[in-house]
């Protein structure tokens, strides 16, 4: 078997299943080892943040490994509809996975990281979806509604929604029309949850924001800064390596790679400016890196990318095992 034929074998669907299964089984041993960290505080604006949705830890622990898996099969769909990657590789998939059982605290439990990463991502489908005009008013309403909805019970919803609103721009769907859609999108489930007698306009709040860093010890700490920063070089750098081949792309996957670009950097800012909630950023911010590595090997590395897999490989299963010792 030559180079080229492991790095395409790595780059497969069975390799994102394997990877699947050493995530959630890394995931799970993490959990009955005592080392999850359970997030807690109430980050929703009217209701209950996600993280006090499942009282039962073992439901919590399989329903954010779920959540995870189902992140990483929205990647493989996103990409095979819109090919901005323009490769049949899945690598994107099996990355991010890699990335999150780094962290086994976000995959292992419930939380508002998990559903945002749900939600950003089929938000960022249904935004490709409208390049070009296509789909109409209805698709932009609906990601407003998607990023209103959710910041009812996740504040960190909110700061998505500019970037939506620079990404329509990036659609060639920005005008009058469509920023009215976006308009009646965000007021809707406000307007909704009030008519049903859900949510009174006295019961939105401040959220009751507990800083991750106040649940974990130095050792932690430096565990989960360590893997941001690891994350953010892999990601960035796949990127600057990415760019001269991503600007020979036509218009329309320009487009959609200057989206994840803009998501990429603003979920990085958003880990700086709301360090204390970084824990809800990650999972969106893995994904934007995985896409960016799996970009790079699958467009560069079609010979030599086994090294580079290995590598990744190698990184984050030694960045689980030290949270595992710390």
């Amino acid at each position: 078997m030559n180079s080229t034929t492991v790095t395409r074998v790595l780059q497969s669907r069975g390799m994102v299943v394997f990877t699947a299964v050493v995530c959630a089984a890394a995931a799970f041993w993490a959990f009955r080892k005592g080392i999850v960290v359970s997030f807690t505080g109430n980050r929703g604006i009217a209701l209950p943040s996600p993280n006090l949705w499942i009282a039962s830890p073992v439901a919590s622990a399989w329903a954010g490994i779920a959540v995870t898996c189902c992140s990483a099969v929205l990647m493989m769909t996103l990409n095979g509809v819109y090919n901005f990657i323009r490769s049949i590789s899945v690598l994107y998939a099996s990355v991010f996975l890699l990335m999150q059982m780094a962290v086994p605290d976000i995959v292992a439990q419930f939380y508002g990281g998990g559903v945002i990463s749900v939600a950003v991502l089929t938000c960022v489908a249904l935004l490709f979806s409208c390049y070009g005009g296509a789909g109409g008013n209805r698709r932009i309403f609906l990601i407003f509604f998607i990023l209103a909805l959710g910041s009812v019970c996740q504040y960190s919803f909110l700061l998505f929604i500019p970037v939506f609103l620079l990404g329509m721009v990036q659609m060639r769907v920005f005008s009058a029309r469509t920023c009215l859609a976006a308009a009646m999108g965000l007021i809707t489930p406000i307007w909704i949850l009030a008519g049903f007698g859900i949510v009174g306009l006295g019961q939105l709040r401040f959220p009751q924001f507990n800083s991750i860093f106040e649940s974990i010890d130095t050792g932690e700490t430096l565990h989960l800064l360590f893997i941001a920063g690891a994350t953010a070089a892999v990601g960035i750098g796949s990127w600057v390596m990415n760019f001269t081949k991503m600007i020979a792309y036509n218009a329309r996957n320009r487009a959609f790679n200057g989206f994840i670009t803009l998501l990429t950097f603003a979920a990085l800012v958003m880990m700086a400016a709301d360090y204390g909630n970084i824990m809800a950023y990650l999972p969106v911010f893995n994904a934007c890196a995985a896409f960016q590595t799996g970009h790079f090997i699958a467009m560069r590395q079609k010979t030599r990318g086994y090294i580079f897999i290995s590598c990744l490989w190698a990184l984050y299963l030694s960045f689980y095992l030290w949270r595992m010792l710390v």
